[in-house]
């Protein structure tokens, strides 16, 4: 029997408030050994505070606030103190340049931009870290085109590539005796790329993609723009699918399901979702969530780990909730520019990407999450030893192009409540 873990969709009770005082005391060094610095060392991080993808964002800075200040609680950088200056990526291209180009411009030294969250966004905003030598470490920008999209060398992140994603989905749908599939797609970097990923996996598994349809992210106050998304839903549903595969965020989704539900067509269909709609906001306002209860969906997982269980606990007990998906990417992140900065001006290092890489994988000390551990990773830096970090999000080894690999979590809906079904490791894919 497979082992479930079941995920409220509501919010997390404050009754937890009772819990944090003891994790708080856990994670945190006393006041009278705090660090005091003279100098600090800014770090840029663009992430969703508000658009398609804004229920996500906040709990992503707050893990990176967390592993900013847990670094510090360790000594800093260099006896250096990190600080993150946070901007909006409004999940838009448009707004990110908009909100960087002028930061970069002002203080053209920065060494690390942590996002963005959207691929669609940090390809975008690829061309103006690469103009400022700056290097950019994504938590969750998940596209294939950034395997061998950037040979210069500016992008590396802690997500794995839509590339295993893809193959893994339509295993799932294979598996669940579905041949007949239809996919609806956001209509962006994200999106458009794991939908030819999944459509050439479908097809070696002998399944036919039936029809698909991309869409814009949606425009709430423009009835429009909520129109021309029903009507896409609608469209697909007359056609003779099983199942259909969405590739998108958690705004549009209630719209797609509840136009769906009122439609009455395939009243039968399973569902299956990438990993950025696992999240709370999926059903929210959907009219009968019980009808999704088959749905299965994939996000990046880690198998339980100790680095994993201590990130959790510091990050509860900081903030009283638990964090979202791709929140342990984001503190491995802001680790990992910490540990490569500290490696760079420590030992004589060509360049912040080799450091980068040599403090994510082996051979080296392992280093594990949260402040003793950081310690123990920024001395042995200081004493020019190699240390190999071990995330929150997993083991992080960032190979050559800048990429991880990583678990999948396959997830249900079960009235309205998230299920983990199973673990599979994308290191068996091709």
């Amino acid at each position: 029997m497979n082992s479930i873990v079941k995920l409220s969709l509501r919010f997390f009770p404050k009754s937890l408030g009772l819990l944090t005082a003891g994790f708080l005391l856990a994670c945190q060094v006393p006041a009278t050994q705090q660090p005091q610095f003279e100098k600090n060392l800014t770090l840029l991080s663009v992430l969703p505070l508000s658009g398609s993808l804004k229920s996500k964002g906040p709990s992503r800075q707050r893990a990176a606030d967390l592993a900013a200040s847990q670094i510090n609680q360790a000594g800093g950088v260099n006896a250096q103190e990190i600080r993150l200056e946070h901007i909006d990526s409004g999940t838009q291209s448009s707004t990110a340049i908009n909100a960087v180009r002028p930061f970069l411009a002002a203080h053209p030294e920065t060494p690390f931009l942590i996002g963005a969250s959207s691929s669609q966004v940090s390809r975008a905003l690829l061309e103006e870290v690469t103009k400022h030598e700056t290097l950019m470490i994504s938590p969750a920008s998940t596209a294939s085109f950034f395997t061998g999209g950037d040979p210069e060398q500016h992008f590396f992140r802690t997500a794995p590539s839509d590339a295993y994603q893809g193959n893994i989905l339509a295993q799932r749908m294979i598996e669940s005796g579905l041949s007949e599939i239809g996919v609806l797609h956001l209509n962006d970097t994200y999106g458009n790329s794991l939908k030819e990923t999944l459509s050439t996996a479908l097809l070696a598994e002998g399944a036919r993609v039936m029809a698909s349809d991309s869409y814009d992210a949606v425009d709430f106050d423009q009835p429009q723009s909520i129109t021309a998304l029903q009507d896409k839903v609608k469209s697909l549903l007359n056609t003779p699918i099983q199942a259909l595969c969405l590739v998108g965020y958690p705004a549009e989704a209630p719209l797609i399901f509840n136009a769906w539900l009122e439609s009455g067509l395939l009243p039968d269909l399973r569902w299956f979702f990438s990993d950025g709609l696992k999240a709370a906001e999926i059903v929210k306002g959907v009219t009968s969530p019980n009808r999704l209860d088959q749905s299965l969906g994939t996000v990046p997982s880690s198998a339980p780990r100790e680095e994993s269980s201590r990130f959790e606990s510091d990050y509860l007990a900081a903030y009283n909730e638990l964090p979202v998906s791709f929140a342990a990417n984001t503190y491995d992140a802001v680790a990992l520019a910490a540990f490569a900065l500290q490696r760079f001006a420590s030992k004589s290092t060509p360049s912040l990407r080799q450091a980068l890489q040599e403090v994510s994988s082996p051979p080296g000390i392992p280093i594990g999450t949260g402040v003793a551990e950081f310690k123990r990773g920024l001395e042995a830096l200081a004493q020019g030893k190699d240390i190999d970090y071990q995330g929150a999000s997993g083991i992080v080894d960032l190979d050559a192009q800048g990429d991880v690999l990583s678990d999948y979590e396959i997830w249900t809906l079960k009235k309205g409540f998230i299920f983990r079904v199973e673990t599979r490791s994308s290191l068996i894919q091709d």
